[in-house]
């Protein structure tokens, strides 16, 4: 497929990845490190759904798995792509269900707007013959967020799901919005959400809170967004009918010695997950090439790092120093710390720390004369394993900065050793600026099964809220047929009609956008 020639989408997303051979690859593995930008192909498998858009044309989504550490992938097949503001994009996903964004360049209004279409996959299951692609009805204008704000968990009974959003009331601290999106009852809902009084401890870090990611606590029922710099906030969306939702916070741990002066970009050094009832959190300290001067005070941990972090502790602030010795030569290296903890807990506990100096390679003599010598790499990016007792953590690595190529290597932190690589190609990825994140979605991902269905399976809700624009004040002198000729020129109308006061008319329009442009026209 072409690439059309258009600012916001790389020319490399019009060329897929090749996937090892079939036979090669592991049935359905339990996760993989899912790139969650899309590929732009024609190219279908067993796993391909289809679904309508809110501008009417069909959307294809089909996803291509690959045995750790190779990166899967998934790929959308649209004839309007060349109306694409960006790559679509994986925001999120749990088990067998996940949510995708499309983004549309609307060029309707005097100024470029991006429009956003949500789509729900469903993977195949014994309850599902074939896998959907549902269209979600539009949050906005109501509720407006950030796409990459948005978590799902699967419902209790395993038939429906929850989307859920955490919004900060910027005039009342402590008062949050719960967006939430139940599929029983497929509609939006909004609550308001309180921060416990336990948690008022850390107000600051929870007042300047941003979140880098959405992290799934389903044994809990919960959701956490992750501020990997500050905290977690945590809060049960699968309690539905609870008026009063509670909103907790665990705060993160202090940032080592070296990644006290960073702010920005914290998924280079720092990654969270919850992995068999604990949270685990990983941070990576890169050695800055121009040592301190002696006796420099830097904020953060000491080269000692301590087993125990205790919440009360750990504010961000200014105000906890270390000394760091003045060093003989430049030198580049890294070192690793995982913590882990329960969510009940009121402290960090370290598990385990390693430093590029203890890796041993060698037991892995299949990669060890392919991959450079640890040292010379440039690291960043540290990525949790979802299973298992040990903590591994995936790390992507680079000669140079901007080079096209990068390996991503799998370092058992717990037993010290290279456990896997791979190269890809990283000519889509902005220096260290991964899109890659890990997925259990593959479990239920069969890529061979037969799916012939899929060409006429285009699903979408009826929505047809989402495609009303209801007229207010309208001068009673207009008539149905001018009013059909004034909104004519925002898109395909459905049925217009004067309401009996003759000031108010409902203007149903074909597709969803075209509510949109008209809203925007008005």
């Amino acid at each position: 497929m072409a690439a059309p020639k258009f600012f916001n989408i790389s020319s490399y997303s019009f060329k897929p990845p090749a996937l090892p051979d079939r036979d090669a690859t592991t049935l359905r593995p339990d996760w993989v490190l899912l790139d969650t930008k899309a590929y732009i192909s024609d190219l279908a498998n067993g796993t391909t759904a289809t679904a309508l858009a809110s501008n009417g044309v069909p959307v294809g989504v089909t996803f291509w798995v690959a045995d750790l550490p190779t990166l899967s992938h998934f790929s959308v097949n649209c004839e309007a792509h060349s109306d694409f503001a960006e790559e679509p994009r994986v925001i999120c996903s749990d088990k067998n269900v996940a949510v995708l964004c499309l983004y549309w360049l609307s060029t309707k209004s005097a100024r470029y707007r991006v429009l956003h279409d949500y789509f729900v996959y469903t993977a195949r299951s014994p309850k599902n013959a074939a896998p959907s692609l549902i269209r979600l009805p539009n949050p906005r204008p109501r509720r407006v967020f950030s796409p990459l704000d948005m978590g799902i968990l699967p419902t209790a009974d395993g038939e429906g799901f929850v989307i859920a959003v955490v919004c900060p009331r910027q005039m009342f601290p402590g008062l949050y919005y719960l967006h939430t999106f139940l599929s029983k009852d497929w509609r939006w809902n909004t609550r308001s959400a309180l921060l416990e009084p336990q948690s008022v401890a850390g107000r600051t870090n929870v007042k300047n809170h941003k979140t880098d990611k959405v992290i799934p606590l389903t044994e809990e029922g919960s959701l956490g967004w992750v501020d990997l710099w500050r905290g977690i906030l945590l809060c049960n969306v699968l309690d539905v009918h609870n008026p009063n939702p509670v909103v907790r916070y665990i705060p993160s741990p202090k940032p080592m010695a070296g990644n006290m002066d960073i702010e920005n970009c914290p998924w280079l050094y720092r990654d969270v997950a919850y992995i068999g009832g604990r949270i685990k959190f990983v941070e990576l300290e890169v050695t800055v090439i121009s040592p301190p001067k002696k006796d420099q005070r830097i904020g953060g941990l000491s080269d000692h790092i301590p087993d125990v972090l205790f919440d009360s502790d750990l504010e961000l602030d200014d105000d906890s120093t270390c000394v760091v010795e003045d060093k003989a030569e430049d030198t580049v290296r890294w070192r690793a710390v995982a913590w882990v903890r329960e969510t009940s807990q009121k402290c960090w506990i370290k598990d385990c720390e390693a430093g590029i100096d203890d890796i041993a390679i060698e037991n892995n003599a299949a990669h060890s004369n392919s991959l450079p010598p640890l040292k010379n790499l440039m690291t960043a990016a540290p990525t949790l394993s979802m299973c298992g007792d040990d903590i591994v953590v995936y790390l992507m690595c680079k000669l140079k900065m901007n080079d096209d190529n990068a390996w991503v290597i799998a370092i058992n932190m717990t037993r010290k050793t290279l456990e896997d690589m791979t190269l890809f190609s990283a000519k889509r990825t902005f220096f260290f600026n991964t899109t890659y994140r890990p997925c259990s979605l593959s479990k239920h991902l069969d890529m061979a099964a037969d799916n012939r269905e899929v060409g006429v399976q285009i699903k979408e809700e009826d929505d047809s809220e989402s495609r009303t624009v209801l007229v207010d004040r309208l001068d009673p002198r207009v008539t149905e047929d001018e009013l059909r000729c004034i909104f004519a020129k925002s898109g395909e109308l459905g049925d217009v009609q004067i309401l009996a006061d003759q000031q108010h008319a409902s203007v149903k329009f074909v597709h969803m956008c075209s509510a949109g442009n008209a809203i925007l026209d008005l």
